[in-house]
């Protein structure tokens, strides 16, 4: 029974009535189901079984178990409620949806959209450190002329040392812009310009601005770079060559010139939070800073310097700031410095190492440095880079860019690009710039980690994974491709250190050089760091890592060895054949020349779990011809047979490293279904381009398998998508009824995805999605799908094949088909066999994003693989008959092969379908890591033994190891909960009668302590040593470090049979 208190709408005498006719579920089935016309309005429901509320059911799994479901609908609909009598699940069905129609509708092409470009983010950028580059102008090197006769403590200036100006200058760049322009630069981006404080800090401590980030002067040129007219010059002269020009700007900080005393005592070393002391405005009235982020002067609360939990003050009042409201100290958040805590309120509110933190959320603050900035649009600037975004508040961002981007546009200037700097390896961490304001992009830290990585001989594997969450940064004014991607920089370090480790000199060069060719021949916008194209290494990060291109004074530099052995010497830097420029020129003049290493379209081709090939296709959505690119990050020649996108065609091959020779084919061909033979040699990286213009061509099957699942957050949009070939697949939504759908944006290939905002969305709001997929014979083909806020309302497929509106039309997600599916009454396929639609063999939805099919085998030998969309279009197998899931996943792959000894053996079946990894029981035992972290990890509560929090259940697949080995197991977990200690233990078969501590030990706990937020914990597992081991990384990282080893408890806390 259905009780609503929709039920008199419904015909019922009254609402909540456990035993009206009117809303009586029937048996379709193993489910239950009734079709009620809701109408529109805000609701709450429940299921209730025999006529009382002595047993009812809200949704399962989700916290409304026990409480109404929430629904809410914009507009009369009529909804199939199906219940599921042995789970207790509710699934919502919109019965004007159909899944299975694929045919497009005359307003589904005003969806059909080309994915995000932008004109102005095409370029190969070239990342200057101005004091480092070129001296053009000796009579600038101590700055203001008043500081000349001054020693290096005043005016900063000592050429000997690693911490101080060097005097490189705006004159000296543009007295090398045809160097640079011969790299194939399009533009150069240039570290902050504006007049800094000459010199922070005393005796050894002391060091200079001229990295650029101490600013006093923010309209201004720093006099030791030159002057505001020089800028002009080196913009124009730029602008002349075809190359544009970036400034490195900052919004959130100034240089150190405010003392803060009181407080606790530490004149402002250590942070205090709003919780140990809050704001509070001028008539002493606590508030939260954050409640007035984005508010305009008149709501904002007034305030004073008894305000804060310190009391600022200059330390200096003849050090002036321009422009002249940046001298109030009440503008500043003045609670000292930051712990760098990820997630919290430090990261927004702390002094970056002393440097005054600026109170972005003050309206004052917002229109001040709008007006900066503005007024450096107006010099010609091409766009920004905005450095340390993710310590500025979001609300901050949004009106910021909006206006900026405003005003660059009434100057007609609609391409200026922006681009902000967040530390962080994740694209979940990083997108939102992107997404949510008028920043253009982020700098792709992602790429930058795995991209060394790979440059150092790991897993190409890797690389797929970081791809994959590309899907984060696509909407309709952002996207993966317009990235600014990097392989080291001015606070990490260069390449070249990095890859320190890497082998001998030769070895490290070609790794240095098949570094820059992934960065060249993959999406996004290449930038090099200054004086990595001539082989620069360095010593490590920060003042290690910024050499003199001109001839260095610093005698420690001059012993430095170059990337390849040599030694860096005392000469300048400016040769255009070394090594690394001449790969750069050569990359450079391939994406000049071939428009679709520059925008086109990255769809993944083949990785491995180690060493080896990683190749991917490009294509260009209007040439609509194919690029191969492989690359080989092992020292020995590799081979592999992949699938191409173009069947029948030949390839020519279009760059390979040729300062190595020419030891792979110059040709390829496919055969029919587009397979392929492809050579590398070791540390190489080649190029194929399809032969006499031929496109591709191929159709696609799949679409939206969203049938009522929970929408939450960045709710991810999924599709099954399959198919070896091209093709675009555009999104829509639209609040369930209303007639417009609104464009969300457009994915490239296979599994084809989107994140949508549901943020705004009220719990219950049952939203439709609609695709439309056009591939390469330029058929269109459309899929239509439903979620609800807040709820897990998902329909099983076997409830949706028994609706008569859809019978015969959905076909499961997933599916697993093999050998044996016959016996299971699967018809398809092979006489029942290998069949890739069998609702039999469906694996259905986990709450832990896995997943699970349970099927009942007699004995035998057998072979299984996972096939999706109900075709074999796409499916996922072996690498080789290897044992590691890690080697599963594979398109296409080979059949992993088991055995069943037991009559009526249940096997459970477990897949992925993000990482596409899969095993089932009879190949392993399930093991997991329940713990205190289950409820951070949304494990279910107050089931499979778990708490009420979601703790302690060893049913929960969120903390499932997979095998890494032959008795090695491991799991990444990435979402770490807030700092603390934390207690874990290994457990089999998802019960407590086998489980592990420390020493083996089932009666202690192993203890983890998360010293950040914001981390990801990899666990691996020895099932022979029976020890557990962890590291922690930052999210997306592929480079770990040791945190704490495992430590016994007393006893143990676990939740016991």
């Amino acid at each position: 029974m259905i009780a609503a208190d929709f039920q008199t709408k419904a015909g019922c005498t009254k609402d909540w009535d456990p035993a009206c006719s009117q809303t009586q579920m029937e048996k379709q089935g193993k489910f239950y189901s009734k079709k009620i016309k809701v109408p529109k309005g805000d609701w709450n429901f429940k299921v209730v079984l025999d006529g009382d509320w002595k047993t009812s059911y809200g949704a399962s799994g989700k916290g409304y178990e026990r409480d109404n479901v929430p629904l809410k609908l914009a507009a009369d609909a009529e909804l199939e409620f199906i219940f599921d009598p042995e789970s207790h699940h509710i699934g919502l069905r919109p019965t004007q949806i159909t899944t299975g129609d694929h045919e497009v509708k005359p307003e589904d092409r005003e969806l059909i959209k080309a994915p995000y470009r932008q004109n102005a983010a095409q370029n190969n950028f070239y990342f200057v450190l101005t004091d480092r580059f070129n001296n053009g102008d000796t009579q600038n090197d101590r700055g203001d002329a008043s500081a000349e006769q001054g020693d290096r403590a005043q005016h900063g200036f000592d050429p000997t040392s690693k911490a101080f100006y060097h005097g490189g200058d705006i004159k000296g760049i543009i007295q090398k812009l045809d160097y640079i322009q011969g790299l194939g630069t399009t533009a150069i981006w240039l570290t902050p310009s504006f007049k800094n404080k000459a010199v922070q800090g005393t005796g050894n401590d002391a060091s200079a601005g001229y990295h650029g980030y101490w600013i006093t002067d923010f309209t201004q040129i720093d006099p030791h770079l030159g002057t505001n007219q020089d800028m002009k010059d080196l913009i124009k002269a730029a602008h002349e060559k075809g190359m544009k020009v970036y400034f490195d700007i900052v919004t959130n900080h100034t240089a150190d010139l405010i003392q803060l005393a009181g407080g606790n005592g530490s004149n402002g070393s250590t942070y205090v939070s709003q919780q140990e002391q809050p704001y509070k405005d001028v008539n002493g009235k606590e508030f939260r800073l954050e409640d007035y982020a984005g508010k305009d002067a008149r709501e904002f609360p007034k305030l004073n310097k008894e305000s804060f939990p310190y009391t600022p003050q200059r330390t200096n009042p003849a050090e002036k700031m321009t422009p002249d409201w940046l001298n109030d100290v009440t503008l500043y958040h003045n609670r000292g410095n930051s712990m760098f805590d990820d997630g919290g309120e430090s990261v927004i509110m702390g002094d970056f190492f002393g440097l005054d933190d600026l109170m972005t959320e003050h309206p004052t603050v917002v229109d001040g440095m709008t007006k900066i900035y503005n007024e450096w649009v107006d010099y010609g600037l091409d766009g920004f880079r905005i450095d340390t975004v993710k310590h500025v508040d979001l609300a901050f961002w949004k009106q910021w860019t909006e206006r900026v981007h405003q005003h660059a546009v009434e100057k007609g200037m609609g391409d200026f690009f922006m681009f902000g700097e967040a530390y962080n390896f994740s694209p979940e961490a990083l997108s939102p710039f992107g997404r949510e304001t008028h920043m253009d992009a982020v700098l792709d830290f992602a790429f930058q980690n795995n991209a060394v990585d790979f440059a150092k001989g790991g897993d190409t594997n890797k690389l797929k994974s970081l791809f994959y969450g590309d899907d984060w940064y696509t909407t309709t004014r952002s996207d993966a491709a317009v990235l600014p991607t990097f392989l080291g920089n001015h606070d990490m370090g260069r390449i070249g250190s990095l890859l320190q480790k890497s082998g001998d000199g030769a070895e490290r060069l070609r790794r240095d050089q098949l570094a820059h060719a992934l960065l060249y021949l993959t999406r996004g916008q290449p930038v090099v760091y200054y004086g990595d194209e001539q082989g620069f290494a360095g010593s490590g990060s920060d003042k290690d890592a910024r050499q003199d291109m001109f001839a260095t004074k610093v005698t420690d530099v001059h012993n430095e060895q170059l990337v390849n052995g040599d030694q860096f010497g005392t000469g300048d830097h400016f040769n255009s054949e070394a090594p690394v420029a001449k790969t750069i020129t050569e990359l450079a003049k391939l994406r000049k020349e071939n428009k679709a290493l520059v925008e086109g379209a990255q769809i993944e081709r083949y990785a491995t779990s180690g060493a080896g090939i990683y190749a991917f296709s490009r294509v260009n959505r209007e040439e609509k011809q194919e690029y191969l690119v492989a690359l080989n990050n092992a020292t020995t020649t590799r081979e592999v047979d992949l699938n191409a996108l173009t069947p029948n065609a030949e390839f020519e091959r279009v760059y390979i490293s040729s300062i190595y020779g020419n030891e792979a084919p110059t040709s390829l061909t496919t055969d029919n279904e587009a397979k392929t033979h492809v050579t590398v040699p070791g540390l190489t990286a080649v190029v194929y381009k399809v032969k006499n213009g031929k496109q591709v061509t191929g159709s696609v099957s799949g679409g939206l398998n969203i049938v009522g699942q929970e929408l939450k957050g960045d709710a991810p949009i999924m599709t099954t998508v399959g198919g070896n070939a091209w093709s675009e697949t555009n999104f829509g939504w639209r609040k369930l009824g209303e007639k417009e759908w609104n464009y969300l944006g457009t994915d490239t290939g296979q599994d084809a995805r989107i994140f949508h905002n549901v943020r705004d969305l009220e719990p219950g709001t049952v939203v439709e999605y609609r695709t439309v997929t056009v591939d390469g014979d330029n058929k269109e083909t459309a899929s239509h799908g439903w979620g609800v806020v807040g709820v897990d309302l998902a329909v099983d497929s076997r409830a949706l094949s028994v609706s008569a509106t859809t019978a015969s039309a959905t076909v499961p997600a997933a599916v697993v088909a093999g050998n044996f599916t016959k016996d299971l009454g699967c018809t398809g396929g092979q006489e029942g066999n290998w069949d890739p639609t069998c609702a039999a063999a469906e694996l259905r939805d986990d709450s832990s994003g896995w997943k699970t099919a349970e099927l009942t085998l007699k004995p035998g030998e057998y072979e299984y693989k996972i096939a999706t969309g109900g075709s074999w279009d796409q499916s996922y197998g072996a690498l080789s008959e290897g044992t590691r899931e890690s080697d599963r996943g594979i398109p296409d792959g080979k059949n992993v092969k088991f055995q069943v000894t037991q009559d009526k053996q249940k096997v459970t079946f477990f897949y992925h379908p993000e990482t596409h990894e899969f095993f089932n029981t009879a190949e392993h035992r399930v093991i997991t890591l329940p713990g205190t972290m289950g409820g951070a990890l949304e494990c279910p509560a107050n089931v499979e033994k778990s708490d009420e929090h979601g703790n302690w259940g060893p049913a929960c697949l969120a903390t499932m190891l997979t095998r890494t080995g032959a008795h090695t197991y491991g799991t990444r977990l990435p979402k770490v909960p807030t700092p603390g200690n934390y207690q874990v233990k290994v457990a089999y078969d998802r019960d407590w009668q086998e489980s592990y501590g420390p020493d083996g030990r089932s009666d202690s706990n192993y203890l983890v302590t998360v010293a950040e937020s914001g981390k990801v914990l990899s666990y691996k597992w020895d099932e022979q040593t029976k020890k557990l081991t962890w590291t922690t990384s930052d999210q997306g990282a592929s480079l770990v470090e040791d945190v704490a080893m495992p430590t016994e408890l007393e006893e143990s806390v676990a939740l016991e049979n």
